[in-house]
């Protein structure tokens, strides 16, 4: 996680992304609170806080652009491996909440781990949890890019292995005779006679 360290795009403030980072959700109106310590006056070592600001999910990070930005708090970058323990809030008389801890980057500008709070004061936060569980369980499957979900492989031996698949299918002829078309039996005729039996013997 990283603070004030996003450049932002001339023509309309969106964040610069990375070489091949793919942009998959945008909010506006989002509140975000940054904190350290356990919420106790005179016990929090960092507070940071943007009354509105908007939103990012790309296929790397989340990132949160204050609107406006002070030189105390301007940006925040937060990569999917940084995200600890996040979950959704909805509270009945107040606007939903999404809470998570951060795990700081390297001079990033934060003293040490914090608790991010972000509150959507006009909507998208289902749309924000979809996205980011999406994508974090993507990563969790293993996927390299966890923006891009690659097809499963045929089953082994299944109706798409093509290493199971019949010679006709290939365009080859089955060496066996065809069975010869035999007529239909009629069930419902009586037995034979005795002396009928023993004159087809």
């Amino acid at each position: 996680m990283s603070l004030n360290t996003i450049t932002l795009q001339a023509q309309n403030g969106d964040p610069v992304l990375l070489p091949h980072e793919a942009l998959l959700f945008r909010q506006v109106n989002v509140e975000c609170t940054v904190t350290q310590g356990n919420g106790y006056p005179g016990a929090t070592t960092f507070a940071a806080t943007s009354k509105q600001g908007v939103l990012y999910v790309t296929g790397q990070r989340v990132i949160y652009i204050c609107r406006p930005g002070t030189t105390h708090f301007a940006s925040l970058s937060v990569p999917f491996a940084h995200l600890k323990d996040g979950y959704f809030e909805q509270p009945w008389f107040s606007s939903n909440r999404y809470h998570y801890l951060v795990v700081p980057a390297n001079e990033g500008g934060l003293p040490g781990p914090c608790q991010v709070q972000w509150t959507f004061n006009e909507g998208g936060g289902f749309d924000f949890t979809h996205t980011l569980t999406n994508i974090l369980e993507r990563i969790h499957e293993g996927h390299a890019n966890p923006a891009t979900v690659e097809p499963l492989p045929p089953y082994p031996g299944g109706p798409l292995d093509s290493a199971g698949e019949t010679g006709a299918s290939h365009g080859q002829e089955s060496s066996a005779s065809p069975n010869p078309i035999q007529a239909p039996v009629d069930t419902d005729a009586p037995p034979p006679s005795y002396e009928e039996a023993t004159r087809k013997v």
